[in-house]
């Protein structure tokens, strides 16, 4: 029993830790031939792909020792499309595409 509790708790230490920041997950030039529909097609699929890991993560952590199923099985798919979601962000400011942060309304104000 002692030895599980440890391997439990090392576990959850070494989860709190990022595993972006201790290896690339994706390739940086993944998305390099995508044009700007592409990347808007991807990332919205990559959010989708956030927001389900993100809430299995959650339910997994109200469960009994959830966290430790969540890191261990849910925590690097999260990590990796994080990573996913930044290559595409980075693409398609390389590639002048039309998005949130760069959209400007024609509307003036008065």
């Amino acid at each position: 029993m002692p030895f599980l509790c440890m391997t439990a708790l090392c576990m959850t230490a070494a989860s709190c830790s990022s595993v972006s920041e201790i290896t690339p997950l994706v390739d940086s030039g993944k998305y390099q031939y995508h044009n700007c529909e592409q990347l808007s097609a991807a990332k919205k699929a990559m959010i989708a792909k956030r927001d389900d890991l993100k809430g299995l993560i959650d339910k997994a952590e109200r469960g009994t020792g959830g966290a430790l199923v969540g890191t261990v099985v849910y925590r690097s798919d999260y990590a990796q499309t994080l990573q996913e979601l930044t290559v595409i962000d980075a693409t398609a400011r390389t590639k002048d595409c039309l998005t949130t942060a760069t959209w400007r309304s024609n509307a003036e104000i008065h």
